[in-house]
């Protein structure tokens, strides 16, 4: 294996880069899945759960979700006090729980209960794998704190053929995927922007060679000002060898115009609305 350090003056430091690089490397090598999503039909993705009568990223919203005939639930993870890797997608639980303090700052015990019942309050990622033995997960990796946790429930679960994971940052993603590195991934944001540059200028090619290990972009209908969701985009992405999605839509109309124009999947608030607009008849 490639070996090199780097000589901080300052403090007579070295820093190994073995790791750096290795976590750059197994991106582009380890072979990526190709069924963690419906083929031949529009993927819904349930945004944070279905959470018309219940709290986003809880159990109840999470099993509406899957009562409704959503494909995969998509959802945000962060760490607990104690260590515990939970599905929540603000840092504070003020807007979700009217709870002023951050999740980082209450013990899991105390946040499974925050709410009315347990159903409807924070629920673990360990706790939601186990009680829906059936679906699938977007996991939005929120922060550094949580990656291990996150990692070991994943494999404590043996759920990992039933994740998929993403995060806005690229470091994050990186990490957890070193550690999980067979599973699913989607595109964080500084390979959104290269893949759109690139497309955007109609090399979808090159796009394929250096993204050989992420094949699913998830992203908004607007990229840097480019309408990314245009026909024309839509097949780039595809011959770059991507999935694509796009969030988060909510207009019965623009559902059915993505799906026209080559779509993939929707990640939607509405994910009962969309079962019922894409597979009806």
């Amino acid at each position: 294996m490639l070996r090199s350090t780097v000589l901080d003056a300052s403090n007579n430091r070295r820093f190994d880069t073995t790791n750096r690089l290795s976590q750059v490397g197994y991106l582009r090598h380890v072979t990526p899945r190709t069924n963690f999503f419906a083929t031949g039909r529009v993927s819904v993705l349930a945004h944070r759960g279905l959470a018309h009568n219940a709290p986003e990223n809880s159990l109840a919203a999470f099993e509406s979700a899957c009562a409704a005939g959503a494909d995969v639930l998509e959802c945000d993870v962060r760490a607990t006090k104690d260590g515990v890797a939970v599905m929540a997608h603000d840092e504070t639980l003020a807007r979700v729980f009217g709870d002023s303090r951050r999740v980082c700052d209450v013990d899991y015990a105390e946040l499974r209960h925050i709410g009315s019942r347990p159903d409807v309050s924070v629920i673990s990622v360990a706790d939601a794998l186990r009680l829906l033995p059936a679906a699938k997960f977007n996991i939005d990796v929120k922060s550094t704190d949580v990656i291990k946790p996150l990692v070991d429930a994943i494999s404590e679960c043996d759920a990992q053929d039933r994740v998929l994971i993403t995060s806005f940052s690229g470091a994050r993603r990186r990490r957890t995927l070193a550690a999980l590195p067979h599973v699913e991934t989607s595109a964080s944001a500084d390979v959104v922007l290269t893949v759109v540059v690139l497309c955007a200028l109609g090399v979808p090619a090159l796009v394929r060679w250096i993204f050989r290990r992420t094949r699913v972009l998830q992203i908004p209908t607007s990229v840097l000002k480019i309408n990314v969701s245009s026909p024309r985009m839509i097949r780039r992405f595809h011959r770059a060898g991507f999935t694509v999605h796009f969030w988060t839509i909510n207009s019965v109309e623009h559902m059915r115009q993505l799906a026209r124009d080559g779509a993939d999947g929707i990640v939607t608030d509405v994910c009962d609305v969309a079962v019922a607009t894409f597979r009806q008849g």
